[in-house]
């Protein structure tokens, strides 16, 4: 990592284990939390100031009275408590004014850990605990959002109006509900919820029936929509209730969703049981407002995605020429960036001024340019063959992976006019051109060095993340990938690290 950023976790151990992983990447990271010494906790404060490490692992703590202006990055490893805190922390990026990126994982279970956490808290109230409770909802309801800009949610929240279409006009910075290709719309979904929790309060009933026998999760409860086979489903004989196999067509991701939903508004429930061994399980039961539902009295409706027209995809392809010349931009300040450092570096290693190897100005053009061979490098004007002999094939090699992935894009940015063409003619319908942010191409072009797999998962066991980024990286051995993961939940756009 290069540029400085803050990854958020909700535990100590996650800070650790994080930490770690970051290590084993050649990453300078350390993990920051109560758990350490003052003067542990100081020195490894100071060194994040310092550059001298580029990534804290931390809990909430972290960044408080910080006057850091070059945080590039703030990655949420967990659901935060609230979308209070959430602001709070992701504001410490880029308070300098440059483009810094916010990116948020998450899972269902990291509601169960806070709800956990919550529950736990001896000095609680009722009250307070209700309320954080709600807060954490509010959360999970803005990470799950898939249609409304996240800029709009966050200032709606604090009582501030913001527009989309400033959002949206702004590709490089957009987040990425207002990138998406995708297109969502609301549906009315009344029918099958009222299904589901109909079947909720046959084989689960409300909060008042504890027993043994009607104790079963949300993912049981979804395995019986889809018409799953399990041992659980059959061992509990429902594969026999009406419920079993209705949502076969949904995607599992839609239906986790309606269920989050129905748990939000309060039309399902989840309690908190302790087990024998200390362990807490969450159940689903009928909510308070179950009979509104179950009485006609209440709607539903659930963004799901849709087919698009090929009117909506001559207009996808306009916003992804754009992220592309974007995404080009990119190239060139990134490449520029690695070649100072490279030039830094054979300085430090020489002992000179890194001016005297090579000017600013014809790196400024490498990096606009990205020549390929000596001849192409002797074009640059402020390249002698001098320096070229001594530190030219250095350069080159730096080069190399940038000029790999600019060829990509600009071979997809034709593609994409092309196929504008072919569908303004009215001819058959083509197959939807997806873009360079689709192709997988391995390339040197972020950096080099073996990695764990692990390290960045998009999903942590079904982890998913939204953020308002646009470039991301990832290493594998002697290589890296250059592509777009596209999720169930969220497009995720590319990041530097």
């Amino acid at each position: 990592a290069r540029d400085s950023g803050i990854i958020y976790c909700l535990s100590r151990n996650d800070c650790d284990s994080l930490a770690k992983q970051l290590k084993l990447n050649q990453i300078k990271g350390e993990a920051y939390h109560a758990g350490l010494a003052d003067l542990k906790r100081n020195e490894i404060q100071t060194k994040w100031i310092k550059d001298q490490i580029k990534v804290v692992c931390a809990t909430i703590a972290f960044g408080m009275g910080i006057d850091k202006p070059d945080v590039r990055f703030v990655i949420h490893y967990s659901l935060p408590k609230s979308i209070e805190g959430y602001y709070q922390e992701a504001g410490r990026a880029g308070r300098d004014g440059e483009r810094s990126y916010c990116i948020l994982y998450y899972s269902y279970h990291d509601l169960h850990r806070l709800l956990k956490l919550i529950e736990m808290d001896s000095e609680g109230t009722p009250e307070t605990k209700q309320i954080h409770k709600d807060n954490v909802q509010a959360m999970l309801a803005y990470a799950d959002n898939k249609t409304d800009c996240r800029r709009v949610i966050q200032l709606n929240y604090f009582g501030e109006r913001f527009s989309r279409s400033n959002c949206k006009n702004r590709v490089s910075t957009s987040c990425d509900n207002c990138l998406c290709q995708e297109e969502y719309k609301s549906v009315d979904v009344t029918s099958i919820a009222k299904e589901f929790v109909q079947a909720v309060k046959e084989l689960c009933g409300d909060a008042s029936r504890q027993s043994y026998h009607y104790n079963f999760t949300v993912s049981h409860l979804v395995d019986v929509f889809k018409g799953s086979s399990s041992k659980k489903v059959i061992s509990a004989g429902h594969q026999l209730h009406k419920l079993h196999g209705k949502g076969k067509i949904w995607l599992r991701t839609d239906v986790e969703r309606l269920v989050r939903q129905l748990i939000r508004d309060d039309y399902l429930l989840e309690i908190s049981v302790p087990s024998r061994d200390g362990i807490v399980h969450s159940y689903t039961k009928t909510g308070p407002k179950a009979e509104l539902l179950l009485s006609g009295r209440a709607k539903i409706n659930l963004a799901m995605k849709v087919g698009g027209t090929k009117a909506d995809v001559v207009i996808n392809d306009n916003v992804q020429t754009d992220k592309i010349d974007s995404a080009l931009k990119d190239i060139h300040d990134n490449c520029y960036k690695e070649l100072m450092n490279k030039i830094r570096d054979i300085a430090l290693e020489l002992g000179v001024n890194s001016s005297s190897i090579m000017s600013t100005e014809a790196l400024k053009s490498m990096s606009k340019q990205l020549p390929q061979t000596e001849e192409e490098m002797l074009n640059i004007v402020g390249v002698t063959k001098a320096n070229f002999d001594k530190y030219g094939k250095q350069l080159l090699d730096v080069i190399e992976g940038f000029a790999a992935v600019r060829d990509v894009m600009m071979y997809e940015k034709s593609g994409s006019n092309s196929q504008n063409n072919e569908l303004g003619s009215g001819d058959e319908e083509d197959d939807v051109v997806k873009g360079w942010l689709s192709t997988t191409t391995e390339s040197p072009y972020f950096a080099s060095g073996s990695s764990n797999s692990n390290t960045f998962k998009s999903y942590k066991g079904k982890r998913k993340r939204t953020f308002r980024a646009k470039n991301t990286r990832t290493k594998r051995a002697k290589k890296w990938v250059f592509k777009k993961n596209c999720f169930s939940h969220y497009t995720t756009y590319k990041y530097y690290v």
